[in-house]
């Protein structure tokens, strides 16, 4: 099992003057099964790892909830590959902006298979950390 992968683990702290988090769903095609996810988280947190991006993905029945914490042209970057990825489907922006110092703890890429668990509650107040409290009842119900 993955779920707690954590690939990088220095802490990602991101320059503020350039911090810039963006949160976004989708929902992955049908032949994206369990180890077919876990290729992308791998291959994920080696490349986060190698832009100075650090996240989180949560995936449960095919929805994804992904947020992306780092400087603006990498984050936007990684971004727009996303939307391109032929494994993504319904890919909308749920929440983007500057924000202060924040870190994702050696988070490289977070990943938790909610199907197979539930996110820790030390991992919730992280991933929350970055995100208005009016907007995660709106993220956190899509999944």
């Amino acid at each position: 099992m993955f779920s707690n992968s954590n690939n990088n683990t220095r802490n990602q702290m991101i320059d503020p003057a350039t911090s810039y988090i963006l949160v976004y769903r989708s929902r992955t095609t049908a032949n994206v099964d369990e180890s077919a996810m876990q290729g992308i988280v791998s291959a994920a947190q080696i490349k986060n790892g190698r832009i100075g991006v650090s996240g989180f993905l949560l995936w449960k029945n095919g929805s994804v909830i992904q947020g992306l914490l780092g400087n603006r042209n990498s984050v936007d970057s990684l971004f727009l590959d996303i939307r391109q990825d032929t494994r993504h489907r319904d890919v909308g922006v749920l929440y983007q902006e500057q924000v202060e110092a924040l870190t994702y703890p050696g988070w490289a890429l977070k990943f938790i298979d909610m199907n197979r668990s539930a996110v820790s509650p030390a991992d919730w107040k992280i991933i929350n950390a970055g995100i208005p409290e009016h907007l995660r009842l709106i993220m956190f119900g899509a999944l």
